[in-house]
């Protein structure tokens, strides 16, 4: 179990966040981008043993909860897939749950603004 650094960079009126090299029990270092109205994740890797992994939101960086899609679903990948998100939370992060040794998975989240 590790917090996982993210990365973020600016993309044309975006801003992109990834967690690399998720494991069993990985929480990604949380990401803030409360300007950032449109959201969707993309999750992709080896989700060996069972793997999931669940995409939160949170307001005040303690409490969090599952996020959802537009139809809403809870964001929890247990294959390779992308989403948008609904909520607008000040927080975002990932969290896997199950898996095994060879659990391996990325999270890209694009977070875009308005031109």
């Amino acid at each position: 179990m590790a917090v996982i650094a993210k990365s973020v960079a600016a993309a044309e009126c975006a801003y992109v966040a990834s967690w690399i090299g998720l494991g069993i029990g990985d929480t990604g270092e949380p990401v803030q981008f409360g300007g950032a109205p449109d959201r969707s994740v993309h999750v992709f890797g080896n989700f060996s043993g069972v793997a999931s992994i669940v995409i939160q939101g949170s307001n005040d960086g303690l409490n969090w909860f599952t996020l959802t899609n537009p139809l809403g679903g809870d964001l929890i990948f247990t294959a390779d897939g992308g989403k948008a998100i609904t909520e607008l939370t000040r927080h975002v992060r990932p969290v896997v749950s199950g898996g095994d040794g060879s659990t391996d998975l990325d999270v890209v989240l694009c977070m875009g603004t308005a031109k």
